[in-house]
């Protein structure tokens, strides 16, 4: 199953271009790095100025996130080295799972309508 997830992955990052393979490779990654349950209940949303956001659909998963945030960090860093400095888990329903990789200006109005963890 790994192996046919890799080349999902590769096709996935060629199709969307090396602008976008870290996000790519840490969404595929995402249920090796926080487990399978957690990541039942948790999506990398974006990659933005060296910050990861994850979207949590629910607060007791949420705070699980925040306990583990050190240990999720250093596994990022052994998936994609230097590229990710810091997270930020906020709440999403469940049923929204529109994932934009970049949202360019409007990540000051993001900030503003989120709550970081």
């Amino acid at each position: 199953m790994r192996k046919a997830g890799n080349t999902l992955m590769n096709i996935v990052i060629r199709i969307a271009g090396d602008k976008h393979k870290d996000f790519i490779t840490l969404y595929f990654a995402w249920k090796e790095i926080v487990g399978k349950i957690l990541a039942q209940y948790s999506h990398v949303y974006k990659i933005e100025n060296k910050t990861i956001f994850i979207a949590v659909n629910n607060n007791v998963w949420l705070q699980e996130l925040i306990l583990k945030k050190q240990y999720i960090l250093e596994k990022i860093e052994q998936i994609t080295p230097g590229i990710i400095r810091e997270i930020v888990f906020f709440m999403r329903a469940e049923n929204d799972k529109n994932i934009p990789v970049s949202t360019g200006s409007k990540f000051s109005s993001f900030r503003k309508r989120t709550r970081r963890y």
